[in-house]
């Protein structure tokens, strides 16, 4: 599973096993879309209510579905950039800006990631270009979030609009059992999303950074309560809060919102 957060409050939620996207606004399922296999992993929210979705399994696929379900666009991931479409881990959409599309996060371990854009936002293919990192909802900003060895989270920061000049720290996290992703809030701080091990237990926890990338603080985000595969369980608003999906003990979905103390 995994979901997105689209215009309106409306959450997608890919439910691939029962072949479907389930869209909700405010708590309640507004439509659902169907999919042709369980195969896709990740999507991310397209203009006018569409989505684009992801598929690693060789050759990989990227394709685009309009609102009402169907295909817009339909784009192989293994080529130029993307020689093992198993290494794309997720897609992500940049709506404007000087480097506004589609583009597929690929690595082949934890880190540092690659991002190759593929297609425009609304699903037309483009000539293939690679960037380092993420990027930030500001569409001109890269960052990256990874753990190097069990304790050390690297975190990197690119100066606006370039994709060689960047800031780099390290942090000793605790022992880190996954990185889930990292996203630029409105006044220029960071949160990273960890998952981290307290003895036999995983603590799931936002670490907030500052400017200079210095830890301003820790907050919890929840805990999965049944084991259960979602693919990316955590993702930013453009609020600035981080939304987590999980499985409760009762076998219902549920996308909780959890708000970042100040970065100052």
């Amino acid at each position: 599973m995994s979901f997105a957060l689209g215009e309106k409050g409306a959450v997608f939620v890919l439910d691939q096993r029962n072949r479907r996207i389930q869209v909700f606004a405010g708590g309640i399922r507004q439509r659902a879309l169907p999919l042709d296999r369980e195969r896709w992993i990740d999507l991310d929210a397209a203009p006018g209510g569409g989505v684009a979705l992801l598929d690693n399994h060789p050759p990989g696929e990227l394709r685009f579905l309009d609102a009402a379900g169907k295909p817009v666009s339909s784009i192989a991931l293994e080529g130029r950039l993307i020689a093992w479409a198993a290494e794309a881990l997720q897609v992500q959409l940049v709506p404007a800006g000087p480097w506004a599309g589609a583009w597929v996060v690929v690595s082949a371990g934890p880190g540092p990631h690659r991002s190759v854009r593929l297609a425009g936002p609304e699903g037309a293919p483009l000539p293939r270009i690679s960037a380092p990192g993420l990027f930030a909802a500001d569409g001109e900003t890269l960052f990256d979030a990874w753990s190097e060895g069990e304790r050390t989270l690297v975190v990197t920061r690119f100066e606006k609009g370039s994709f060689s000049r960047f800031e780099e720290a390290r942090i000793e996290a605790g022992p880190i059992h996954a990185v889930h992703g990292v996203w630029m809030r409105g006044d220029g701080t960071l949160c990273v999303a960890a998952a981290l091990a307290d003895g036999d237990a995983v603590r799931e926890v936002g670490i907030v950074l500052d400017r200079e990338l210095k830890e301003r603080g820790r907050f919890s985000i929840g805990r999965e309560e049944t084991p259960h595969e979602i693919w990316r369980p955590v993702r930013a608003g453009a609020d600035g809060a981080l939304y987590r999906m999980s499985v409760d003990r009762d076998r219902k979905v549920r996308v909780r919102k959890f708000t970042a103390p100040p970065g100052r």
